[in-house]
């Protein structure tokens, strides 16, 4: 049976907290997705399609009037561990309202902000989101599917993966630079050379900038560095056939996704959006959709499970440009 938690995850878990949490997965409920926790409230466990709140034995209850509220701040003592103290060095990252931790999971945070440099600074944590980041193998092959059945395969399309959050656009971003990068004999896809820009670490999950999750034989990682000065920069020294990035949407990314398009380079990312108009509306999107960058927009749900396939959208354009 598989563990609830990776240990390195688990280990960062405020002692009052870990000790509840059961140890395994329970199969009824499927993988765990998030570990939402805030001052006064009590602790919610997010599953595919399902939460469960936790209550002072350990077991997972559907009502919160039966769930454990913790005494103090687990959330803050949480955010104290995985900074392992020292707030200060991870000034810049908690401008961005999260964490990376080790393994490429990420901890969000909410809480009271203050007006700080011309942006904001995070003065008292009050409550965090645990978002699991898990690996897995072949979740992009049923993307390959539907791609083939619209004879957009072969050679291998750039691709923009769009959904809400907690959708899977990491996850099957992931895969799919796999893919790319070890190639598919059953669609006639052979390997690629792939750069990742992984501006957040969560693609990767590098330690020292070496990945943890297996991208692919051909696949080179530029670890922390920031999307558009990273494509540019893969582009000239590394000479990838596919670049990839996660969560693009300012003007900026849309103008290095346009200029690697220009080079003839595959680009492969993910954007936050729940419709073709939703991308549309956005002023970083809408230009790449008018100027038809990608080959194909994939569109994400939640339910029933993350990573569900709503729609492939073959060549598209601006809706809201009427072309």
């Amino acid at each position: 049976m598989a563990p609830l938690l990776p240990p390195s995850l688990r280990a960062l878990l405020p002692p009052d907290l870990e000790r509840r949490l059961p140890q395994d997965e329970i199969p009824e409920l499927g993988p765990l997705l998030q570990i939402r926790l805030g001052a006064g409230r009590p602790v919610e466990l997010c599953f595919p399609g399902v939460s469960r709140f936790l209550a002072p034995s350990g077991r997972l209850v559907p009502e919160a009037s039966q769930a454990w509220v913790p005494d103090g701040n687990l959330a803050h003592q949480l955010l104290q561990r995985a900074a392992q103290g020292s707030l200060y060095a991870l000034e810049q990252e908690l401008q961005h309202g999260f964490l990376t931790l080790p393994g490429g999971h990420r901890l969000g945070l909410a809480g009271q902000v203050i007006a700080h440099d011309g942006g904001y600074r995070l003065v008292h944590v009050g409550s965090v989101n645990v978002r699991l980041a898990r690996a897995q193998p072949g979740a992009g092959l049923f993307l390959l599917e539907a791609l083939a059945a619209r004879r957009l395969l072969p050679p291998f399309p750039s691709l923009l993966l769009a959904g809400p959050p907690g959708s899977g656009k990491t996850t099957l971003l992931r895969d799919l630079i796999r893919l790319a990068s070890e190639g598919v004999a059953a669609h006639g896809l052979e390997g690629l050379r792939v750069g990742v820009v992984d501006e957040r670490s969560e693609l990767a999950a590098c330690h020292h900038g070496v990945p943890r999750h297996w991208l692919g034989p051909r696949t080179d990682v530029l670890d922390g560095a920031p999307k558009v000065a990273g494509l540019m920069q893969l582009i000239r020294t590394m000479d990838p056939q596919v670049v990839a990035t996660d969560e693009i949407g300012s003007s900026e990314d849309a103008r290095a996704v346009l200029e690697a398009r220009k080079a003839g380079v595959i680009v492969l990312a993910t954007a936050h959006a729940g419709s073709l108009e939703e991308l549309a509306a956005r002023p970083g999107l809408g230009p790449l959709l008018a100027q038809q960058a990608f080959d194909a927009v994939c569109l994400l749900a939640r339910r029933p499970r993350p990573g569900q396939i709503a729609a492939v959208l073959p060549c598209p354009h601006n809706p809201r440009r009427g072309e």
